[in-house]
Order: C-alpha cells, then sequence, then structure tokens
C-alpha cells in the first residue's frame, strides 16, 4: 500500500507529507515564470540576514525586499509590501520581466516542493525556483 502511495504521488508531483524543504536563509535562482524562461540573474534569499519574514528579490535591474507571511508546517505563503531598495538600471523597458514577476508574487498564495532543490510558488501563476548553494 505505502509503495503504491509513493508511486502514485510521485506520478503527480505530490510530495509526501514528511518531505519538507526549510526556507529559512536560502537562496533560490527564480527559473521560470508559468514554464516560460524568466531573464538570467533573479534570486530571492528567504530571511535575508537572518530577519524573519523577509524576503530579498534581486533582479539584473534592482534589489527589493518583500514581507513575507505564511505557516510554518503546511504549503500557506505570500508576499506583500515592496520596497525597492537599489536600482541598478532605470531604462523603463528592461522593468517588464521585473513587473511581470513582481505581480505574479502578489498573488502567490502557496508552495509546492519538487525536490530537495526544486520549489514552486503558486498563485494565478507558477514560479520555479532552483536552491542556490
Amino acid at each position: 500500500m505505502a509503495t503504491t502511495l509513493l508511486a502514485s504521488t510521485a506520478a503527480c508531483n505530490i510530495i509526501p507529507a514528511p518531505y519538507r524543504v526549510e526556507l529559512y536563509q536560502t537562496k533560490w535562482v527564480v527559473d521560470a515564470l508559468d514554464g516560460e524562461p524568466l531573464h538570467s540573474g533573479t534570486t530571492m534569499s528567504f530571511n535575508e540576514g537572518g530577519v524573519d519574514g523577509v524576503v530579498a528579490v534581486r533582479t539584473p535591474y534592482g534589489r527589493t525586499q518583500l514581507e513575507q507571511g505564511g505557516d510554518s508546517d503546511g504549503d500557506l505563503i505570500e508576499f506583500y509590501d515592496p520596497r525597492l531598495l537599489e536600482a541598478l538600471d532605470c531604462s523603463v523597458d528592461q522593468h517588464a520581466p521585473d513587473e511581470e514577476l513582481f505581480a505574479a508574487l502578489d498573488t502567490v498564495e502557496a508552495w509546492r516542493v519538487r525536490d530537495d532543490d526544486h520549489i514552486t510558488l503558486i498563485g494565478t501563476r507558477e514560479i520555479a525556483l532552483t536552491r542556490q548553494p
């Protein structure tokens, strides 16, 4: 029975309950938005500097800080109150991918673990992340 459950959950990309990934003080590369690759170099750092509930998003064009909320033992997660900390390039056309990402982050309500090094943030769109060392 347990083998059947594990086989069926693996086929659906569902991770059994005992499998957890800690987000605290981790850094992730944003790989894709709805399966489409995002511009390279965008990262998300959870609890940067050891501060609970703070996520730093670095793109090629700047650095933004978000507040993070959610529960510690489930899949609920949300991001709010973005604050631009540093703009590296102020040309408007360059910011379109950033605006698309931040609009998607604003709708995130849950996250899913794909494996130790891959998670997906889920809202009206899906944001795929890969863990960095």
